[in-house]
């Protein structure tokens, strides 16, 4: 169906987006990039475009390339709190830690300002290793019914925890299934 709305409208950056993300969760993120670089194209104002493109390129080991990606996807969002997820995720695996924890301090405040999710907080705890409070936080994504967690098979920050049995059943509790 995205591929046919692409045919439709591929005027559209938010579809070109959409048909990005179906090879760069195969882990095809060369394709992946083809698909997002030209919504970022159709529309230098996208901030998901940017994230995406980030996430591509980290995935394909251009890290300058993904961190200018992050970065400008942060600015154009207005510091959305899935754009901020993406960067401190990126800086937690990269090393930088000062910064990643920087970045998780403000998406705790705007969790509890209820303008963030504990999905984006734990996407950084993720990044910096710390897998026990990052299913803490996954669960408590599912007791607030938030839209985030049904990413959970999707999102390439979640690679460490797949095996873990407690984010299995996680899954399992969610209605996800591989």
């Amino acid at each position: 169906m995205i591929q046919q709305a692409h045919e439709l409208d591929p005027f559209s950056a938010v579809i070109a987006l959409n048909v990005g993300i179906i090879p760069m969760v195969r882990g095809q993120f060369e394709d992946a990039l083809a698909y997002i670089s030209k919504a970022v194209e159709l529309d230098p104002s996208f901030a998901p475009g940017y994230e995406f493109e980030g996430i591509a390129y980290y995935r394909l080991k251009k890290y300058s390339e993904a961190q200018a990606q992050f970065e400008k996807a942060v600015e154009l969002s207005g510091r959305s709190s899935e754009c901020i997820s993406s960067l401190g995720y990126f800086y937690a695996k990269r090393g930088m830690r000062e910064k990643a924890l920087q970045l998780l301090k403000e998406n705790e405040l705007r969790y509890r300002t209820g303008t963030g999710s504990a999905y984006n907080i734990a996407r950084i705890y993720a990044g910096l290793g710390e897998k026990d409070k990052a299913l803490e936080l996954l669960n408590q994504d599912l007791n607030d019914r938030s839209i985030w967690i049904g990413n959970l098979l999707i999102d390439l920050v979640w690679d460490d925890l797949q095996t873990d049995p407690r984010f299995i059943a996680l899954t399992k509790k969610v209605g996800l299934t591989k």
